[in-house]
């Protein structure tokens, strides 16, 4: 329930509090398209909920005009944030240059680390059209992909050129230039798929050539995750502010129900005081 989850948030943002960081909270903005594949989706009354409590704590809030996976992704590439932290896959559709990515277990939290740098040269050579591609055949946020294509098979296409192929041509090209580039590059990756001239793919797939209808790729699917609508005049400033603590009791007494102040004072002294000592040696420090 509502309680749960806001609890659960409650407990976040104090861990959050007690680092050295400057957490931004982008949401989406108006100009969204429709999600298709997307978990966790909250309520507009939820939505207001959670940013009043990340206003009460201090926390940056920003609204991306679109996408917030995307302006996330934008905001790393253009230096303004360090790195996406995130619980879910969304943000690799946008080709951010690092993610922060967290794993719950019974362990505990686990975060791995992704440099879009390394996942290009390293091992893996998954280049930014590469990763398109596999958006493309597997499902992103705006569509579900090709049933008949595993992601072993499309990642293998990907290392064999393909996407950085269907990037080129998403690029250089638009209109009827576009629609005869894809065409001959839609070709080329049926054929791959039935003889696996490459020698990259485990098998051959005839199930998936044959799913590669005329439409395929989505000329409108591919434009939103190549060139998605962000931010481009005004960036969030990382601005750090005291925690607003007579605001963060009443959120807590009305949501959780802590009414006693006995209570209330003894969980904000075990969760949220240890953050607002750091947060003010923050806010020192960005005096000196």
């Amino acid at each position: 329930g509502i309680n749960y989850k806001f609890q659960s948030l409650f407990q976040s943002l104090c861990g959050l509090l007690r680092t050295v960081s400057r957490p931004i909270f982008v949401f989406n903005g108006p100009a969204c398209p429709p999600l298709v594949n997307v978990a966790n989706s909250f309520p507009s009354d939820e939505l207001n909920l959670m940013k009043a409590f990340l206003d009460a704590f201090g926390f940056e809030v920003w609204q991306a005009p679109a996408d917030a996976s995307a302006e996330l992704a934008y905001l790393n590439g253009n230096g303004c944030l360090q790195a996406v932290l995130t619980r879910n896959t969304s943000p690799f559709e946008f080709d951010p240059d690092i993610v922060l990515r967290i794993q719950q277990s019974s362990q505990g939290a686990t975060v791995n680390v992704y440099d879009a740098d390394h996942i290009a040269a390293g091992s893996v050579r998954l280049t930014r059209g590469g990763r398109l591609l596999v958006t493309m055949l597997c499902g992103g946020s705006y569509h579900m992909g090709i049933p008949e294509c595993p992601t072993a098979v499309a990642y293998a296409l990907a290392r064999a050129g393909f996407g950085e192929r269907l990037l080129d041509a998403a690029e250089q090209f638009s209109g009827p230039e576009l629609v005869e580039s894809l065409t001959g590059w839609r070709l080329q990756l049926y054929n791959e798929l039935l003889t696996n001239n490459s020698g990259l793919l485990a098998d051959v797939y005839p199930a998936a050539a044959a799913s590669l209808a005329d439409i395929f790729p989505s000329l409108d699917i591919a434009h939103l995750y190549a060139q998605p609508v962000v931010s481009e005049h005004a960036w969030p400033t990382g601005t750090i502010r005291n925690v607003n603590i007579e605001s963060l009791a009443r959120l807590c007494m009305a949501t959780f129900g802590w009414t006693c102040r006995r209570t209330l004072c003894n969980i904000f002294i075990k969760h949220v005081w240890p953050g607002v000592c750091v947060r003010q040696l923050l806010l020192v420090g960005s005096l000196l």
